[in-house]
């Protein structure tokens, strides 16, 4: 059954870009922006605080940033050396470091890529190094930054000009996964990803590649699975947006092509999962693309922002209070950074709705117009389709995508639902569209 995608356009434009972005707590984030301002802001992203005191000479830079157990922050870059540095609750620097992982020597520059905070209250960093051949590593840090060891030999290939590693997760007991891909050019140009399990002392526990797979995204729920977002090439070679779930061991669950330009990120949701990307609209602009599945991987729902003028992607999404969220997008370019370069950013409630945003008031261009009263409603709730003749399928789902029930009647009673708000999915000839409804 397709999928009916409602158009709304609620984003705000920032005045200056952004790099990273991390959740303090429900409704607070501290971001860095492009001129090296470390910046608290509250859900609406005005400020709270901001430090434009870090010492960035010396072609120092900082491209992430994590919240810490003690409500500060631990801040990362790269340069020819890596860079640390610790920040308290209102900024302030408490200690750097600077990670010399090598002697001077024609390694390149050297770029921390991601880090976390770990359960023994150290951190685990991993980063990419080189010059013209790009390598991996990933190092672990006590809570004073300094070095406890370091692994270079992340997925050997000795056929590779380049092996970026991408992402860092801890598992409940301190193990580490990290994920990557790898490009090879002997005997056939190639490439492949891949997920990495290692101990917390460093030592290889297993490790899992995919073929022509490339991770955008990848985020843990609670029984260690993993939910990768990205792109694979298909039988025809051309590239094909991914979603992909597979348990502690790496092994893949399930695996689904979806009808998107890309995906770029996810997010662990009530009942699920929701990612975030781009789609191509009704505008002919690539928009920002939100959609929600349950733990197998099945769409409860989407939604396309459109754009009119530029091509935009979605980027990060953050849970936000009463199960809302936080979505920021940057222009989408054909050559895609690194580094994020946040300019925008999209609230929307649980169900990916702007605020004040009606979708019984969207218009579509079927000639059918769906009238549905009375709203709210304490029993019955009773849909009329002027101008369609034919048959109707009404799913009724709660907040969190569970349905409930499905229908062909055309009057629905919420007698035994308890009171809050529902979703009517209304089918009827090839389109499908969706509504809120209160039970008093």
């Amino acid at each position: 059954m397709p999928f009916f995608i409602s158009a709304q356009d609620c984003k705000n434009l920032f005045e200056n870009q952004i790099k990273d972005v991390t959740k303090i707590n429900t409704n607070e984030f501290a971001l860095i922006s492009d001129d090296f301002n470390i910046t608290k802001v509250d859900a609406n992203f005005d400020t709270i605080w901001q430090n434009n005191q870090l010492d960035t000479v010396n072609n120092f830079f900082i491209n992430k940033i994590q919240s810490t157990f003690d409500d500060g922050f631990i801040a990362s870059g790269g340069s020819p050396l890596g860079n640390l540095f610790k920040l308290n609750s209102i900024g302030d620097t408490v200690w750097t470091k600077q990670c010399q992982i090598f002697n001077f020597g024609p390694f390149g520059g050297y770029n921390i890529i991601d880090i976390i905070q770990t359960l023994d209250s150290g951190y685990a960093f991993v980063a990419v190094y080189g010059h013209m051949s790009y390598y991996s590593m990933v190092v672990k840090l006590n809570q004073f930054g300094d070095t406890l060891w370091t692994q270079t030999n992340i997925i050997p290939e000795p056929n590779s000009w380049d092996n970026q590693v991408k992402t860092i997760n801890e598992t409940n007991n301190g193990d580490l996964i990290l994920s990557g891909e790898v490009n090879v050019n002997f005997p056939t140009n190639s490439s492949y990803s891949y997920l990495y399990k290692l101990n917390s002392n460093g030592d290889s526990i297993w490790a899992k590649t995919f073929n022509d797979f490339e991770f955008n995204a990848v985020a843990m729920d609670n029984n260690e699975n993993i939910i990768i977002a990205g792109k694979e090439k298909n039988n025809s070679n051309t590239n094909e947006s991914i979603i992909m779930k597979a348990n502690s061991l790496g092994d893949t669950l399930w695996s689904k092509a979806m009808q998107a330009k890309s995906i770029n990120c996810v997010q662990l949701a009530d009942g699920g999962y929701i990612f975030g990307g781009s789609k191509e609209s009704s505008t002919f602009f690539n928009s920002s693309y939100l959609f929600k599945t349950n733990i197998n991987g099945d769409t409860l729902w989407t939604r396309v922002y459109p754009e009119d003028t530029a091509n935009r992607e979605l980027k990060m999404i953050f849970n936000l209070f009463d199960n809302d969220y936080l979505l920021l997008g940057e222009l989408s370019s054909n050559f895609p950074s690194s580094n994020n370069q946040i300019d925008y950013k999209i609230q929307v409630d649980s169900l990916g709705y702007c605020p004040g945003f009606s979708p019984t008031n969207f218009s579509t261009t079927s000639p059918s117009t769906i009238v549905f009263y009375p709203n709210p409603t304490k029993e019955n709730i009773n849909i009329s389709l002027n101008n369609f003749k034919g048959n109707i399928q009404t799913e009724v789902f709660d907040l969190i995508g569970n349905s409930l029930e499905t229908t062909n009647e055309t009057t629905i009673s919420l007698r035994n639902y308890s009171k809050g708000i529902y979703v009517l999915r209304v089918a009827y000839g090839d389109r499908v569209q969706e509504f809120k409804v209160i039970k008093d």
